[in-house]
């Protein structure tokens, strides 16, 4: 970190150790008067000195700023009467003092060992749902492996008509040569018979 003389500053903060990507950070409560550039101007409109007494309204006039500035400040101004801006910082506020006060009285441990518990149950969950699917998948080759046997056996069964089939065919046939083969020798009979007399 560089300090506003440009020097590093050997320290180390855990919200910029968090931040993924190159940032420059101003602590613009540490900027000194006079304002040594058009950036520290700028940047001076957020000075945290001007502040009301509610703590969302910085005391800034036009007037002590550049004129290509005030654009900027009229714009800030009207975001800050809007009535969903207001309400939207009275929220934050009050977020910010639950929080405060869930450190302070010991309910923001016992709300981080209570999520440490649901992590646990819900990893425990997970893994029965794990073991039920992979149960569920064993039953589903199981019955797969089933329906096979099943199918092969209707296969062997529907093969085994098909020859029923084509042997009740040959005994037709058979029985039809055996019909015609005795007719034929009825008829022999008939004619031995009649030659005879």
């Amino acid at each position: 970190m560089f300090s506003g003389a440009q020097k590093i500053v050997e320290a180390k903060s855990a919200f910029i150790e968090a931040l993924n990507h190159r940032s420059w950070i101003v602590q613009i409560s540490c900027m000194q008067e006079p304002r040594r550039s058009e950036l520290e101007v700028l940047l001076s409109v957020f000075d945290q000195h001007n502040r009301s007494s509610n703590n969302h309204i910085l005391n800034v006039h036009e007037e002590d700023f550049p004129e290509k500035y005030r654009p900027l400040i009229r714009r800030l101004k009207q975001a800050a009467s809007v009535p969903e801006v207001k309400k939207q910082m009275t929220i934050e506020d009050e977020v910010l003092d639950y929080i405060k006060n869930c450190i302070r009285s010991g309910t923001y441990k016992a709300i981080k060992e209570y999520e440490k518990e649901m992590s646990q149950l819900i990893a425990q969950k997970e893994e029965e749902i794990t073991k039920k699917e992979e149960e569920i998948t064993k039953k589903d080759e199981e019955i797969t492996k089933k329906d096979e046997e099943i199918t092969k056996k209707d296969e062997e069964i529907t093969k085994k008509d098909e020859e029923i089939t084509k042997k009740d065919e040959e005994l037709e046939k058979e029985r039809k040569k055996n019909e015609a083969a005795a007719k034929e020798i009825e008829a022999l009979r008939l004619k031995l018979q009649q030659a005879g007399q």
